[in-house]
């Protein structure tokens, strides 16, 4: 997986590729760390609606995501730099509303030169 952030405050952006095998999904979000604006993207088969805001040091992207049969999915990523800063961890909290589903994942991507 990669990720690369691009930060010019308060506007931010992200680009994420996973690669699974042979699939590969791609996120893109464009937004503000303001925490006031909610970006809503459409894809087949779910809607995500989500805040992007600083909690201390750590960048917060907080989404529901929501399935056409009505699953919804909240969905909080909690981004922040380790190791002096060579290491961004990201820790994921996703949890079915309502439901009985939840998960929790991390990532330590590595800083690469651009």
């Amino acid at each position: 997986m990669t990720l690369r952030i691009k930060q010019q405050d308060p506007q931010i952006s992200f680009v994420r590729k996973q690669v699974y095998g042979d699939q590969s999904f791609d996120w893109k979000l464009d937004t503000a760390t303001d925490s006031q604006k909610e970006v809503v993207q459409k894809s087949p088969g779910y809607t995500t609606a989500s805040r992007v805001y600083w909690q201390g040091n750590a960048l917060v992207v907080d989404s529901t995501i929501t399935a056409t049969d009505g699953t919804k999915i909240s969905d909080l990523v909690t981004y922040s730099l380790e190791d002096g800063g060579k290491v961004l961890e990201g820790v994921e909290r996703q949890t079915t509303v309502g439901g009985t589903g939840s998960a929790a994942n991390k990532w330590a991507y590595e800083k690469k030169p651009e």
